[in-house]
């Protein structure tokens, strides 16, 4: 079946209220004006993956029980019929400027962001995912880490992993009380992020993962 969109719009029903909102695309033909690059990143790699997903409609935020919450980026399903909710963090590697670049991994969001996740993957019944997807800039591409999954796309390299939103939401801490941003302690995400093909099943065991540390991907 070429690539297409399916269904123009679906209608979830939480606690018997009807939440407009999620645009249905089969393996990737999508729109994707508007979204950030990182989300397009992610969606060339699930394209190049085969994997079926739906493209969240952002434009508007739901209520949920009388509370508003952000809607997600992606809804994947995985190839064993996995459903997994996700919002996608894009984040630069090293941050900063030249010539003092910092060389951390950033890993904050809004507290926003994962309640409103833990809530819309309770409504699907699928696992909520925070997918953090980094753009490596150029000479610092030998530095990822084990748990990073490095994908070439459009002359660029990026890195993808992720973490459960659950698991995120026990072991996060404050960033900033003036903008309600939270993270984890690095040695808390080193423990809890995985790549992405680990997570969206597309590998089983992270013996497949290449000997020097990253899976590596090109399209």
């Amino acid at each position: 079946m070429p690539d297409q969109v399916i269904v123009s719009s679906i209608r979830l029903v939480y606690n018997g209220t009807r939440a407009p909102g999620l645009v249905a695309v089969l393996r990737g033909n999508g729109n994707m004006d508007g979204r950030n690059r990182y989300e397009r990143v992610f969606a060339a790699w699930l394209r190049r993956q085969s994997l079926i997903y739906l493209l969240v409609d952002e434009t508007h935020r739901r209520v949920f029980a009388g509370q508003t919450v952000k809607s997600p980026d992606f809804v994947v399903y995985g190839r064993k019929g996995q459903r997994f909710v996700i919002d996608v963090k894009g984040r630069r590697y090293p941050s900063g400027n030249e010539p003092r670049p910092r060389c951390v991994w950033e890993r904050w969001c809004t507290r926003m962001d994962c309640t409103s996740l833990l809530r819309w993957s309770d409504a699907l019944q699928g696992q909520g995912l925070l997918v953090f997807v980094y753009h490596i800039r150029k000479g610092y591409e030998q530095a990822c880490p084990s748990w990073l999954e490095t994908w070439c796309w459009q002359e660029n390299s990026y890195g993808l992993c992720g973490v459960r939103v659950e698991k995120y939401i026990e072991q996060m801490r404050l960033r900033s009380a003036k903008w309600d941003t939270v993270s984890l302690p690095m040695a808390v995400f080193r423990e809890l992020a995985e790549p992405i093909s680990v997570l969206l099943g597309v590998m089983e065991d992270y013996d497949l993962v290449s000997p020097g540390g990253s899976a590596v991907f090109a399209e």
